[in-house]
């Protein structure tokens, strides 16, 4: 018998006014979420959920840790 436990996982989000997500788009400004691993998602519009497919830096991705809550 194997038995699996999870821990509970805190999302947290944040709204930057400023910037691009991905290329190719003039939309400035994204909705990111930051997991407890640290992990940074992108809200993608056309797709409808939260990806990591996103253009932005390790330094962009830093400041979205530091403002999520």
């Amino acid at each position: 018998m194997t038995t699996h436990t999870t821990e509970t996982q805190t999302t947290r989000y944040a709204d930057v006014a400023s910037g691009r997500a991905f290329t190719g788009t003039s939309q400035w400004g994204y909705r990111a979420s930051v997991d407890a691993a640290g992990t940074v998602r992108v809200y993608d519009d056309i797709a409808g959920h939260y990806t990591t497919c996103h253009a932005l830096t390790s330094r962009q991705e830093a400041h979205v840790r530091r403002i999520a809550q």
